[in-house]
């Protein structure tokens, strides 16, 4: 048996036997407003469709579910009094930030506020090194390895990518490279930059001693290489890479593989950029980066090939919007 508050007339007294909600004469009264207590997850990246559990109590016939006006309730399902699963779709452009989560029944409605917050979507950029991008060495070799390590400038030479030393008939070889990357176009200003990957799509391998390929600071290559000319890596590139010695990211060359760049899937020889690395991105302009070897960087004299070679290059960003 179920005890209900029952009104008649003015006045209230209990009842027994009723259906709980409703009068003797089966008109409903007033029943409890419901009360978000959770919802989960609490936060979903936009550009995308969720599924949101919704916890709470007196869920009992809700019609009706929101969480904010820039986001899309596509269906909501009443599990139980105390829980509603909906599902939501957050548009790309939604404004960033918390938002208050409703649930409305006949008997009013209740809310949770700051409950649920738009994380920005996940953007990503996938670019190739721009034409003016290439290595330095020197093409005739020198007779002492200071010479060609130390030099102020030495051949550039566009489209490829040389990195390590060599010795070789009496003379040495050190081979540098500089990449320029177009992000300025593409990342806006107030972006958080989560991640990027270096892409180098192996040609040769002769190494015959190991070393570590590093990524360097690029900032100090001329221009923007946009074009092969004077806007492009020129010789004196070479010098103003000796001293840039913090390693931004790095692989072993016993890792380096041959595989072509067939596609923006491509994943070639990959390094991980570092906080270092992520921090030299433009959101304004070009992005430079240089490549030496460990053993140029530690001004270890080759004493044989000590270089890989790749044909093309490609720069992998992520990030997410803060506004």
């Amino acid at each position: 048996m179920v005890e209900v508050a029952e009104k008649v007339g003015f006045e209230h007294r209990v009842g027994f036997g009723f259906q709980d909600g409703f009068h003797e004469d089966g008109a409903s009264y007033a029943g409890l407003v419901p009360v978000v207590a959770s919802v989960t997850p609490d936060e979903a990246r936009e550009s995308d469709s969720h599924t949101i559990i919704v916890a709470g109590s007196n869920f009992a016939g809700a019609t009706s579910v929101s969480f904010g006006a820039e986001i899309t309730v596509d269906s909501f399902v009443v599990d139980s009094a105390t829980q509603i699963t909906a599902e939501i779709t957050i548009p790309l452009g939604a404004t960033l930030g918390a938002y208050d989560v409703s649930v409305t029944t006949p008997d009013g409605t209740g809310t949770l506020a700051s409950s649920f917050t738009i994380l920005s979507a996940i953007f990503s950029l996938n670019t190739p090194a721009r034409i003016g991008s290439g290595y330095l060495y020197p093409q005739y070799g020198e007779a002492t390895y200071a010479l060609a390590r130390n030099a102020a400038s030495q051949e550039h030479f566009h489209g490829s990518f040389g990195i390590g030393q060599r010795l070789a008939s009496s003379k040495y070889y050190v081979y540098r490279s500089g990449l320029y990357f177009s992000t300025g176009s593409w990342i806006p200003g107030d972006a958080n930059i989560l991640t990027a990957k270096l892409r180098l799509f192996g040609k040769y391998d002769f190494s015959t001693t190991d070393f570590w390929l590093h990524v360097v600071d690029g900032t100090v290559l001329n221009g923007s290489g946009s074009n092969n000319g004077a806007d492009g890596l020129q010789d004196e590139d070479f010098g103003d890479l000796l001293g840039e010695t913090q390693s931004l990211g790095a692989m072993y060359s016993s890792s380096w593989n041959l595989d072509p760049y067939v596609g923006p899937w491509s994943e070639g020889n990959e390094i991980d950029l570092n906080a270092a690395g992520l921090a030299l991105i433009s959101k304004t302009g070009t992005t430079k980066f240089g490549l030496r070897s460990s053993r140029d960087i530690a001004e270890n004299e080759p004493t044989g090939d000590e270089r890989v070679h790749a044909d093309s290059a490609r720069l992998v960003v992520t990030w997410e919007r803060t506004s």
